[in-house]
């Protein structure tokens, strides 16, 4: 379980365990708890990353949540376009 206090503790409190979240269109009370900045552990092309402080509305347009993930290694030579 992520640490209390960042964002993917809370995210994770969310009864769908994946979930896709268009931030232009969230409406109160969920907008203003995305108007704090909180830690958050995004994954993309560097891994492991340090925790960074996160205004999730202000940083993204849509959130992709995924309760649970594990690393998949390097990617077969046909979805690499070789």
């Amino acid at each position: 379980m992520p640490a209390r206090g960042t964002n993917e503790y809370i995210l994770d409190l969310v009864p769908h365990p994946d979930h896709l979240l268009d931030l232009r269109t969230v409406r109160q009370p969920a907008r203003e708890w995305l108007t704090e900045a909180r830690p958050t552990r995004e994954i993309g092309t560097e891994w492991p990353g340090a925790p960074a402080v996160t205004w999730l509305l202000r940083s993204s347009d849509l959130l992709i949540h995924f309760h649970y993930m594990t690393p998949r290694g390097s990617c077969p030579s046909r979805v690499r376009g070789r």
